[in-house]
């Protein structure tokens, strides 16, 4: 892009590196002045629910966006706080969104299908 150019348009895909950065980073809502909101934080969320459905969970173990330590530390509380709640988590090599190059041919997923359908259907 030319020094004072403005710039309308564009193949997202183009900024995609660009996009991850600023999310690793923790810079976009810096730009956009957003504030954390304790309400939203799943952890304290556990404290006040006496159930929850049978979960899936799924992270890659490479995931730079965000970390895998999210979703063991968020089955862990759950284990504590609501030990009856069916869980399985699937850690698997990758980084975000790695899930969309696999098949319910591979093994992890047709784990995750069965345990899914036990409680689903």
């Amino acid at each position: 892009m030319n020094p004072g150019s403005v710039r309308t348009g564009g193949d997202p895909l183009e900024m995609w590196e660009f996009g991850v950065s600023v999310v690793q980073q923790a810079y976009l809502s810096r730009w956009l002045w957003v504030k954390g909101d304790e309400r939203m934080n799943v952890m304290n969320g556990l404290e006040k629910v006496d159930t929850m459905p049978p979960i899936w969970v799924l992270h890659g173990e490479q995931d730079t966006m965000v970390p895998p330590i999210c979703s063991t530390a968020f089955v862990e509380r759950l284990n504590q706080v609501l030990p009856q709640v069916p869980v399985l988590l699937s850690l698997q090599p990758g980084e975000h969104g790695f899930e969309v190059t696999h098949t319910v041919e591979d093994g992890w997923i047709q784990e995750g299908l069965e345990f899914v359908k036990k409680y689903w259907l």
